[in-house]
């Protein structure tokens, strides 16, 4: 908005009713801030009794900057809205001006001086990075195609097939195209959701694989443990006569195991 730099005093005089018209302090360009060169005084200019200030403080820039961003936003207001071209040229200057405005300023400036905002200014810039290297093709396409294609959503497989097809002198309608990203993106989902079923199934088997590995492995120990039962009890039988070892296999039970164990350990047997 504009500043608190002084004007003639007809000018000056009433600016406070004037819309838009702001005395709050702003951070300006440091030349001018150590008083190395002078702010210019806000341009205005009379229609009938009424004066239309611009909104944006040029105060913060240097005067060459402040002209040459008063040239720009001129021009760029004229070309709001028309062609394909004129909108990759309106991205195109909106990234040169990006790039000399301080951290803030940018947002300030579009929105009061080309009067747009933010999410347009970025869809400009988005189809002027868009026609880089292939512009005369790309003007060829209506700009709601070429806001499609620039949005950062779109596949460049689609962006590529369009613009090859725009070359060649094929321009796909509107709805063709919104067809085409449309069925791009439901690809794509049931791309991902198959992956993540497969996924699901692959831990699945894993998950079978495991318990059946387990499971062989506690087997494979059952049956050590088996034969290293059949050899004990082996052992034991080639300690006693046939008939011995008929006569334990007849009398010995648990109980009866259990009672010769502890007459052993007592030192009885």
């Amino acid at each position: 908005m504009a500043g608190s730099a002084s004007a003639p005093g007809w000018i000056s005089q009433g600016l406070s009713n004037v819309p838009g018209y702001s005395n709050a302090p702003t951070i300006c360009h440091p030349q001018i801030a150590r008083g190395e060169i002078e702010a210019p005084i806000a341009e205005g200019r009379m229609t009938g009794i009424s004066i239309i200030r611009s909104t944006f403080d040029y105060n913060c820039l240097a005067p060459a900057d402040a002209a040459s961003l008063r040239e720009h936003a001129n021009k760029l207001r004229g070309l709001i809205a028309k062609s394909t071209a004129d909108m990759i040229q309106v991205g195109r200057d909106l990234l040169a001006i990006k790039d000399r405005l301080e951290h803030g300023q940018f947002t300030v400036w579009v929105e009061h001086e080309i009067g747009i905002g933010i999410r347009t200014v970025q869809m400009y810039m988005q189809m002027s990075r868009l026609a880089e290297g292939k512009n005369e093709t790309i003007s060829l396409l209506p700009p709601s195609t070429v806001r499609m294609l620039a949005a950062k959503s779109t596949s460049p497989e689609i962006v590529e097939k369009v613009i090859a097809r725009a070359g060649s002198g094929d321009i796909l309608p509107e709805s063709a195209v919104k067809e085409m990203i449309s069925d791009d993106r439901q690809t794509k989902r049931n791309a991902k959701l198959e992956a993540k079923a497969a996924a699901r199934r692959s831990k699945a088997r894993g998950a079978r694989a495991g318990a059946a590995a387990k499971r062989e492995a506690w087997l494979a120990q059952q049956e050590l443990e088996k034969a290293e039962d059949q050899a004990k009890a082996q052992s034991i039988i080639n300690r006693f006569s046939p008939e011995d070892v008929r006569f334990l296999a007849n009398t010995l039970t648990w109980r009866v195991y259990d009672e010769f164990c502890r007459l052993v350990e007592s030192g009885v047997a």
